[in-house]
């Protein structure tokens, strides 16, 4: 890690846990919702300490045409397998009685999604990782990467600001610096920056149940 852990997309991300709509085409759809499912278990694994929320997702749209292209998407992911809902309004306001949507010409609900507090978990999951085996290093930043011959110790040598590791498999999760890092490697990786704004506050009295 260059930093200390989170410092960076992971503790400033909103953090939706999702394989919606958007997910497309299909095999984005499934890695999507292979992390989803890979969320599930990782709460059943650690519990309550894990700070993640699965109030699922509530879409709805008032405008004609983005709600018929909503019901189009919804019916695509329940023939790919994945749980979705479609809703009238008594099925709205079940779910979130303290929503006035107005007009809702059509809803989905994705039960199996929700969020996460990015941040912590991150530190959770580290944790974990290290009560496992793993070492992490903090305050070591990636200088080079170099592709060796398949003998040896390893297929992959990493220069960073503590010195060389050599390994046969690389796992590059650095955000929004992925393109950066990847490119020592060789290796392009077109990266389309979301910027946004996450905003915390004292904690109110819960309103809505999920997304």
């Amino acid at each position: 890690e260059k930093s200390q852990p989170a410092a960076g997309a992971s503790g400033k991300s909103f953090a939706w846990i999702n394989a919606n709509f958007t997910k497309q085409p299909r095999d984005y759809h499934v890695l999507s919702k292979l992390g989803v499912l890979g969320w599930h278990t990782l709460r059943q694994q650690i519990g309550d300490a894990l700070p993640v929320q699965f109030g699922g997702t509530l879409e709805w749209y008032v405008n004609p045409q983005r709600a018929e292209e909503l019901r189009r998407l919804a019916r695509q992911q329940q023939g790919w397998g994945y749980a979705v809902e479609l809703l009238d309004d008594s099925g709205f306001g079940r779910l979130e009685p303290k929503v006035q949507p107005g007009k809702v010409l059509s809803a989905a609900f994705s039960p199996l999604e929700g969020a996460v507090d990015s941040g912590l978990a991150t530190r959770v999951l580290l944790a974990e990782a290290v009560r496992a085996g793993t070492t992490v290093r903090t305050s070591c930043e990636v200088k080079a990467i170099e592709i060796l011959a398949a003998t040896g110790p390893g297929n992959v040598r990493v220069q960073t600001s503590q010195g060389a590791f050599e390994a046969h498999h690389v796992v590059l999760a650095a955000g929004v610096d992925t393109a950066r890092v990847a490119a020592l490697a060789g290796v392009n990786v077109p990266l389309k920056s979301s910027p946004g704004v996450v905003v915390r506050s004292k904690a109110l009295p819960p309103m809505v149940r999920g997304v």
